[in-house]
């Protein structure tokens, strides 16, 4: 980020170099999502990286690596195989790369979408069914554009505008797969593709590029040399001044994230206690419905396909799952009065055996069901699982 960002300058004084470096860093750390994804270990830092590698391949001259590098960011996300496509298309027009690795590249892509999930969960669509059940945001343009700092997307529409009179080609083309990677999404989004704010990262982690790059060629306007320096850290303070206010909320979300992945861990524990992989010979893992985001956890340590994870009904564990989910809570029941539940949460027992992985430890329960089994036993526990 900070190495295209001071690049895409297009001007060798280092103070400009280093400013629009740190100022697009700061814009990352800035935008919505960025620090959950992070410590969740989501795939959108990553492809990243990967984008941006490309990018900078393609600014050397480095084109096969280049498509390479945006094949890799495709599988990872799909909505950026079109543009990848396009790219490709560009470069066999202008004999930079030859039609058998382009091909080879492009079939690549699809094979890694399908491929592994079809071993892992025995359906190769499973990924886009997962994804239609959890994913309910309703994404817009405009909702991508609110997680942005809105300074970054000021200055990266503005500097567009003066690279359009100064062709300037490098700056045009990471703006234009910026605002191409918006567009792409919503098109696939009116045509029901599943989504969520964090797609929404990589374009705009684009626009904090170049929006920083931006700000900086419009502080080279001022000849003087030392004005310009005071502008360009000026940009940099009053950035991170205004980036303050929202600091208690970034703490929140580092909290909240470390307490969702304590969650995780107590689980990963209980099913070791409770036998690991030897579980399968007592019946189907079931998990309740509001933590299927667990099944993964539940699904490796069992060595088991994701489909082989069921889920059951319950009744009144919102208040407890939700702010388990959020990391608003390590322990329900356990860690303070005020967050013991006062209502028990039934369970439904299916009739046929099962091994229910079930977040209520300390908290009220009642099992029901029309056919229960007759025996139900307590495998072992830790932290907030049974």
């Amino acid at each position: 980020t900070f190495l295209i960002a001071g690049r895409l300058t297009g001007d060798r004084s280092p103070w400009l170099f280093a400013s629009a470096g740190v100022l697009a860093v700061l814009g990352i750390l800035a935008t919505r999502g960025w620090l959950r994804d992070f410590w969740h270990g989501y795939s959108e830092p990553f492809a990243l990286a990967l984008l941006l590698a490309g990018i900078e391949r393609h600014l050397s001259g480095r084109f096969l690596q280049a498509l390479l590098l945006g094949a890799a960011v495709a599988s990872v996300r799909p909505e950026a195989f079109g543009l990848v496509v396009i790219y490709a298309a560009i470069l066999v027009l202008r004999r930079k790369v030859a039609i058998p690795k382009v091909a080879a590249i492009l079939a690549a892509v699809p094979a890694i979408w399908l491929v592994p999930d079809w071993i892992g969960s025995g359906d190769p669509f499973h990924g886009l069914t997962i994804a239609s059940e959890v994913l309910e945001e309703e994404a817009t343009l405009t909702f991508g554009l609110h997680i942005l700092p809105l300074a970054l997307v000021l200055a990266s529409v503005a500097a567009t505008v003066a690279a359009i009179r100064q062709r300037d080609r490098a700056f045009l083309q990471v703006a234009g797969l910026a605002w191409a990677w918006y567009l792409a999404l919503r098109v696939m989004i009116g045509f029901g593709y599943p989504t969520a704010w964090r797609f929404f990262f990589l374009p705009a982690a684009l626009l904090c590029v170049t929006g920083a790059a931006g700000l900086m060629k419009l502080v080279s306007l001022v000849r003087t040399t030392s004005i310009r320096a005071l502008l360009a850290v000026a940009a940099v303070v009053l950035f991170a001044l205004s980036a303050l206010p929202r600091s208690d909320r970034r703490i929140a979300v580092i909290e909240n994230s470390i307490t969702r992945s304590e969650l995780e861990l107590d689980l990963w524990h209980s099913v070791s206690r409770a036998g690991g992989a030897g579980l399968t010979h007592c019946g189907e893992p079931v998990l309740p419905r509001g933590f299927r985001w667990m099944k993964g956890v539940v699904a490796w340590r069992l060595g088991v396909p994701l489909n082989e994870v069921g889920h059951l009904h319950t009744r009144n564990s919102l208040p407890i799952s939700r702010p388990l989910r959020e990391g608003a809570a390590s322990r329900i029941g356990v860690e303070s009065e005020s967050r013991r539940s006062t209502r028990a949460v039934s369970v439904a027992v299916p009739p046929r055996p099962v091994v229910m992985f079930l977040p209520f430890a300390g908290v009220p329960m009642k099992l029901i069901g029309r056919a229960r089994p007759r025996r139900i036993e307590k495998l072992a526990s830790y932290g907030q699982w049974l």
